[in-house]
């Protein structure tokens, strides 16, 4: 059981790294053009 509680502890902190990762990623993207555009 305790097994069992540790790898869906593991999964949901692994589901978070992930969706701030691809947050973090989606921010570069999207910040990087526009400094490249703004930038004379």
């Amino acid at each position: 059981c305790g097994i069992v509680v540790e790898i869906s502890l593991l999964r949901r902190r692994f589901r978070i790294i992930v969706n701030v990762g691809l947050l973090l990623w989606s921010c570069y993207r999207g910040v990087v053009p526009v400094g490249m555009i703004l930038s004379p």
